[in-house]
């Protein structure tokens, strides 16, 4: 017989996991989901990592492609490419320590959302050059002859430069750019 005070070791719970493929969570992209049912530890000792992969071993995705939501807020990562501090440390940490447990114990019929991790943030210059080569060089967005042009326009030196003979930093020609270093 078991002492007393001993705790009883975590049970399997059914955690439902609400799968869109829409940009908003609002009632009216019901028709873009499906739900599916994973278990995780009663106890919430389940990391975020050890539920994305139970996810997508079901869903049949890559886990570098999930991207999991709570409260409409991102847990973990946001894109494939985000090392950031907060992402790596919610991607370890357990979801007692999420906060998930203590809501999924009050409200058993609540739903994590999954979706697809969306694309690394573009750099300024980029999303100027490809703005301009749009408007004024008639491409269509989204084309791959556009990326063609931005990959090539990226090698040429004047890829830092967005307006053929503006100042950069510290030009002699403009005094304003030269800063106070006098």
């Amino acid at each position: 017989p078991a002492a007393a005070d001993e705790t009883p070791p975590p049970k399997r719970l059914p955690l439902r996991v609400k799968v869109t493929h829409a940009v908003s969570n609002h009632i009216s992209t019901d028709h873009l989901t499906h739900h599916r049912t994973i278990e995780i530890m009663d106890d919430g000792s389940d990391t975020l990592c050890d539920v994305k992969s139970r996810f997508a071993l079901a869903e049949g995705i890559p886990v570098e492609q999930v991207r999991f939501l709570w409260f409409d807020q991102t847990i973990g990562k946001r894109h494939v490419l985000d090392e950031s501090t907060k992402a790596l440390t919610q991607e370890n940490s357990t979801l007692e320590n999420l906060n998930v447990m203590f809501w999924l114990n009050k409200f058993p019929h609540w739903s994590l959302v999954a979706t697809f991790v969306e694309d690394p943030p573009m750099d300024m210059l980029e999303r100027v050059h490809r703005t301009v080569a749009v408007v004024n060089k008639g491409m269509k967005a989204g084309s791959s002859k556009l990326d063609r042009y931005i990959n090539t326009k990226r090698k040429q030196t004047g890829w830092n430069t967005l307006v053929y003979g503006a100042p950069t930093p510290r030009d002699a020609r403009y005094p304003e750019t030269m800063g106070d270093d006098k």
